[in-house]
């Protein structure tokens, strides 16, 4: 008889161990799934910042953008800053009376004069691609980018978008 208690020893001994790590697997199991939740809960309250837009008034452009960047207006359709930190994005759209190649030529100009970089400088035609756009740099940080296109309702005309960050 005394294998038979060795044998129901040692099984007691097995299942003692088998119980105490189903235990620690447990509380192992628990604690990870409090990690990932306490994560996940973290990681969706933390919601992308947002910046909110400042519009300006119909014809008009927002306080900060250089309006010396706007060349021959019939009208500002639309103007608007962002703040981020450290810097802010400005932004205008407007028809001008000129064709838009006149209109990046003085764009081009005006950058050169202003001492930008340019970065990048496109200007195409042809099978509906028309576009004069520009891209430039200042040592201060601040970056223009610039595209005029024709305005299909005249030909004579552009629609000129622009954007400014300045820090």
């Amino acid at each position: 008889m005394a294998p038979e208690s060795n044998i129901n020893n040692g099984q007691k001994s097995f299942a003692e161990k088998l119980i105490s790590n189903k235990w620690a697997a447990l509380i192992a199991l628990i604690v990870i799934v409090v990690i990932v939740a306490a994560l996940f809960v973290s990681v969706s309250s933390r919601k992308a910042k947002e910046y909110p837009k400042q519009y300006a008034a119909t014809g008009q452009t927002v306080q900060g953008f250089p309006k010396d960047l706007i060349f021959d207006p019939i009208a500002v359709t639309q103007s608007n800053s962002i703040p981020y930190p450290g810097q802010t994005q400005y932004t205008a759209e407007y028809d001008s009376t000129d064709f838009y190649v006149l209109v990046y030529l003085k764009a081009l100009q005006y950058l050169k004069t202003n001492n930008y970089y340019i970065n990048n400088q496109m200007i195409s035609a042809g099978q509906g691609n028309d576009s004069g756009n520009l891209y430039g740099t200042k040592n201060d940080g601040t970056q223009v980018n610039f595209v005029a296109i024709p305005n299909y309702q005249n030909s004579k005309y552009s629609h000129v978008i622009i954007s400014v960050l300045s820090k």
